[in-house]
Order: C-alpha cells, then structure tokens, then sequence
C-alpha cells in the first residue's frame, strides 16, 4: 500500500509529495519469535545439586578401579575356561586368581560338565553381578550420608 502525504497549513492544502517507499513488515528475531510461539517465559527454576570434594571423587574412582579389575579377572577367568585355554603365562595367572575370588559361590551352581574341554562356570558369573552390585550399593549409601557441601543453583530463563 502506497500513502501518500499531505500537508495541512493554517487551513491551507498543500498538493502531496512524492509517494513514500512501501516498508517490509519487520522480521521478528528468534526470541521474540520464540515468545511469539511458547507464550511468556517460565519462572526462574532453582534446583539444589550436591558438591563432592576432590577426595570423595578419588574414593569412588578408587572403588570403581577395584571392581573393574575384579571382574576383568573373573570374566577372563570364565572366558579362557569356556574356550578350553591352557594353562599356562598369564592364563595360568587369570585362573589362579578367578578360580581365588570365585572359589567361595562354587557351591552354588554346578558348573557344566566339560564338553569336548570346554567349562562353563556360573560363579564367575554371579561374582561379576554381585560385585558390581555391591560397589554400586555401596557408592549410593555413600552418597546419601550427607558427605559434601549442598549448593543452590538458579537457572534462568533463555529467552
């Protein structure tokens, strides 16, 4: 649409000037587009987050590093039975110390008679559940003793 302007001076018309260029409707950025869409911005949110100190953080690395290496064993341990590996180098070492840490749930299951030398041990199984189990059971009961300093954070709206 093209306006035209025109003056009016002490009662008097004047003729109207050059039409004015036609403006492009404004192009709202992608905030206020946003606005636009999902209405008013929601309130502040504060929520509290627990802060661990270095040392709790180095404790639970600690733990995790010694129930990895247990079930590394272990499952080694299971694995080299199952494809009948001899035992001799470092395998001799694996079933020293899987054989060692799954030697107390041996009773628990019977192992799989051996078909064509191969040995299917559930207990190596269950010690890798039940030590994961424990560790993380563990590091959860630590968490909730109330060790380290409680800090409220506020987040704020990104409009």
């Amino acid at each position: 649409m093209i306006m035209q302007r025109s003056a009016v001076l002490d009662g008097e018309e004047q003729e109207p000037g050059p039409p004015l260029p036609e403006r492009p409707e404004p192009t709202p950025t992608p905030a206020a587009r946003r606005l636009l869409l999902e209405g008013p911005a929601a309130p502040p949110r504060t929520r509290v987050q627990l802060v661990r100190s270095i040392a709790e953080y180095r404790v639970r690395q600690a733990i995790w590093l010694m129930v990895g290496v247990v079930d590394a064993m272990v499952g080694f341990d299971f694995l080299f039975r199952l494809i009948a590996a001899s035992n001799t180098g470092v395998a001799h070492l694996v079933f020293v110390s899987g054989s060692w840490l799954a030697g107390p749930f041996d009773g628990i299951f019977a192992s799989v008679p051996k078909v064509s030398g191969l040995t299917l041990r559930w207990s190596d199984l269950l010690v890798i559940v039940l030590a994961t189990v424990v560790a993380w059971q563990v590091l959860r009961v630590a968490g909730l003793s109330g060790s380290g300093r409680r800090q409220r954070i506020v987040e704020g709206a990104d409009v």
